[in-house]
């Protein structure tokens, strides 16, 4: 099986991710994901200076929006 892209991922509720010689199953903590098909995922995560952060990416209706929170 060929290996999925990082874009294929992060637009998943979760993920079965096989590195060396064992498989992860990883939860994507975007719930708007799995919530609305448009959404593209991109990343959720902390950092110390501006706290809890989202970079999102969406398309609908031939649009395409980039977001960073």
């Amino acid at each position: 099986m060929a290996a999925k892209s990082f874009a294929d991922i992060v637009g998943l509720p979760r993920a079965e991710l096989t590195t060396g010689s064992h498989m992860r199953l990883v939860q994507n903590r975007n719930d708007l994901v799995g919530r609305y098909p448009f959404v593209d995922g991109v990343k959720t995560g902390t950092t110390h200076d501006a706290g809890n952060v989202l970079v999102g990416a969406a398309h609908a209706h031939g649009a395409s929006v980039i977001s960073v929170v």
